[in-house]
């Protein structure tokens, strides 16, 4: 779907048309960004019912050095994860407000089934969660099962659902002409394609030349055991605790921890082809964080103890101190971000790729035209470049 992109034109050709184009689009997709920040601490309050938790999970997903970076440059997966969350958030308040869900919930499934489909196929597996959490409600939950016995009730629920389904796959077709073409036919091939994109890409990983449809079945794994940042990974860890402990709120979990781990293994099963590290899972990354605020708070208000949350919160400081020096260092290439456990950046030299959006030739660029004589002189100079797009733009003048 071509949603970001159409507006993106229309915007820079009708409102904004003295602007430079990328920085155009690059404001945008940080404002996109920035929602996408906000749901998720919304996500963590729907499934813990603690602000805490919200707060640490916002937190988090601002100190996430890939999410912020591709929130100012990638068009396609960080609004495509803005409309995952806040699908995931509305689901997860409907699942929660079972046997009578909100107008709200509603009206707001609608509205992120939509967004996300004219952002990505991947949308679509949106609907059959939908179901599978609604049904699995009724048979985990003992307060919902004798309504399983109310044919007026699930019928006019089924109604309901399907409504939602139907406007929010119809709506997701809007700036889609591949599927307007064919609606059943088109969105079936897509996804397909998706699961198994047939070009092969030639990347560097694990030290070594690879094709992008080659690659190891642990490959999307390790990125995020790479490239998360460490405090969020031990909180994934410790998952294990409020799965264990927190009976109110157990089901809920699970249901969106799914929703994180499916995708992943969905594509190591189908062998899918992958390519530019973990940006076409990027809309994972807020469940791991939704997951890791949950249970590292969870973890503290269960020691009993007045001291714990106020010594955990100072750790958790401590802790978030190589991210956040790596995004103030680094700007504005956060995004080329490494964990402690792998050892930084340093370690990714020739080992895997790193800055595969080019961002950094505006700045190479910028240094060129400073510190080359040739061009103060106004002397033809050919620059060769594999980066000929953007290095054009920048030069263009």
């Amino acid at each position: 779907g071509g949603m970001f992109d159409y507006h993106m034109a229309k915007l820079h050709r009708d409102v904004f048309p003295t602007w430079d184009v990328y920085e155009m689009r690059h404001m945008f997709n940080a404002l996109i960004g920035a929602l996408l920040m906000l749901f998720t601490g919304l996500l963590a309050r729907s499934i813990s019912q603690r602000w805490q938790v919200a707060f640490w999970a916002l937190v988090f997903i601002i100190l996430s050095p890939r999410v912020f970076g591709h929130s100012m440059n990638n068009p396609k997966d960080i609004p495509f994860a803005f409309g995952y969350v806040l699908s995931l958030f509305f689901m997860m308040n409907f699942i929660r407000q079972l046997p009578k869900p909100s107008l709200q919930s509603f009206l707001g499934l609608i509205l992120g089934l939509a967004f996300t489909i004219n952002i990505r196929v991947g949308g679509i597996l949106l609907i059959p969660y939908l179901f599978l959490f609604t049904g699995g409600a009724f048979v985990l939950n003992k307060e919902l099962r004798p309504r399983l016995s109310q044919f007026d009730y699930l019928f006019k629920l089924a109604i309901g659902l399907g409504i939602v389904v139907a406007l929010g796959y119809f709506l997701g077709l809007t700036y889609w002409p591949f599927a307007q073409e064919d609606i059943f036919g088109g969105p079936q091939l897509a996804l397909a394609e998706m699961s198994n994109f047939s070009t092969g890409i030639r990347m560097i990983w694990n030290g070594e030349h690879y094709w992008s449809d080659f690659l190891p079945w642990y490959y999307v794994i390790k990125w995020f055991a790479i490239a998360t940042p460490a405090i969020i990974l031990v909180g994934v860890a410790l998952s294990a605790f409020p799965i264990l402990k927190d009976a109110k709120n157990r089901w809920l979990f699970l249901m969106l921890l799914f929703t994180g781990v499916f995708p992943v293994f969905y594509a190591i099963l189908k062998g899918s082809s992958l390519y530019d590290g973990m940006r076409h899972f990027l809309f994972v990354c807020p469940i791991l964080v939704v997951a890791s605020a949950y249970s590292i708070v969870y973890l503290m208000a269960s020691l009993n103890n007045k001291m714990a949350p106020i010594i955990g919160s100072v750790l958790l400081v401590g802790l978030l101190y190589s991210p956040i020096r790596w995004m103030v260092i680094s700007h504005p290439n956060q995004y080329i971000y490494f964990n402690e456990f792998f050892g930084g950046v340093g370690n990714a030299d020739n080992y895997c790729e790193t800055d595969y959006w080019m961002n950094s030739t505006k700045e190479a660029c910028e240094w060129f035209l400073e510190n080359v004589p040739e061009v103060k002189e106004g002397k033809k100079i050919y620059v060769g470049t594999q980066a000929y797009i953007s290095v054009k733009h920048y030069f263009a003048d």
